[in-house]
């Protein structure tokens, strides 16, 4: 009896083994960063993705370091300031065939030319190793998708 059911639960598993892992809320970004721009044109105005992400090792940290965290700057590309209204609603970090989406939260910025927004409480990815990340910016309604590609994960101490 034992083994009928032993082929039915290998394959279960294989089939989720498979399955790509998404850490964090339903996001609107694709499984993948491969086709992603790394610059678009929003409100007349070319914006690129710049980033820094990083894991907390200083002392008051846990041992095995703090969650990965993301700081993700969209800069207009020619001085130009960005247009009133445009907004990153989710980002998501692609590492080695997993994912993790956020809903990032803005830093308040005084830079006419780029918006900051701040990714906090991913997993324990790195450091070492690159990522691509990529953002869902929104312009009155309007949806871009915006990739910043082999983005190294570091480490403070």
């Amino acid at each position: 009896m034992k083994s009928r059911f032993l082929p039915a639960v290998i394959a279960t598993l294989t089939l989720i083994g498979c399955r790509e892992t998404v850490l964090g809320p339903p996001s609107g970004l694709p499984e993948s960063s491969a086709g992603v721009p790394q610059q678009v044109v929003v409100g007349g105005v070319p914006v690129a993705l710049e980033t820094s992400l990083w894991r907390d090792f200083m002392p008051i940290a846990p041992p095995d370091g703090q969650a990965l965290t993301a700081l993700l700057t969209v800069r207009s590309q020619n001085g130009t300031p960005l247009p009133d209204g445009l907004q990153v609603t989710a980002a998501g970090v692609y590492y080695l065939g997993k994912r993790w989406t956020s809903e990032p939260e803005s830093e308040r910025g005084y830079d006419p030319t780029a918006i900051v927004y701040l990714a906090r409480g991913g997993p324990r990815w790195g450091p070492g190793g690159t990522a691509d990340v990529i953002v869902l910016l929104d312009f009155n309604g309007a949806k871009a998708l915006l990739r910043a590609a082999n983005q190294p994960i570091t480490r403070t101490d």
